[in-house]
């Protein structure tokens, strides 16, 4: 069985902006710092994160932060487990592994910003995709799409 890497090559080329490091560096930071929960809640939603269980993983810091609970390794790992997501976000080793991955608490709004900036770019990408999706489609008049 030989493997087309011509193809493999245009599947990766597709794979929309995202920095997986950046976003568990985030959750890192959360879970080591109240001060840098706060300055990465101001920036980011959970809509941000291109991973889906980084996704819930934010999610479930943000119940624990708006329940006045610190999101530390315990009450993480209880709230995703109430949640029933803990196995699907990689379990007790994975959130226990995010604080090692963190290079520094103090840059948390750098990290929160590179999470945020992928998730703006993968937004203008779709809405591209959008525009090409309608232009191609030759069914709504030009002046429909430049409006759009």
């Amino acid at each position: 069985m030989s493997i087309d890497y011509s193809q493999t090559q245009s599947e990766l080329a597709r794979v929309p902006p995202h920095n997986l490091e950046a976003e568990r560096s985030v959750l890192g930071c959360c879970l080591l710092d109240r001060a840098a929960m706060l300055t990465v809640i101001s920036r980011v939603r959970p809509d941000d994160f291109f991973h889906p269980p980084h996704r819930t993983i934010f999610e479930a810091i943000l119940r624990l932060f708006n329940d006045d609970v610190a999101p530390d390794y315990v009450s993480l790992t209880n709230e995703l487990m109430t949640m029933g997501s803990l196995e699907a976000v990689g379990g007790p080793e994975y959130i226990a592994g995010l604080t090692n991955v963190v290079p520094s608490v103090r840059s948390a709004e750098h990290y929160a910003k590179i999470v945020g900036e992928k998730a703006q770019l993968r937004k203008l990408t779709r809405l591209g995709n959008e525009m090409s999706a309608f232009a191609s489609e030759g069914k709504r008049p030009l002046r429909e799409i430049i409006d759009w």
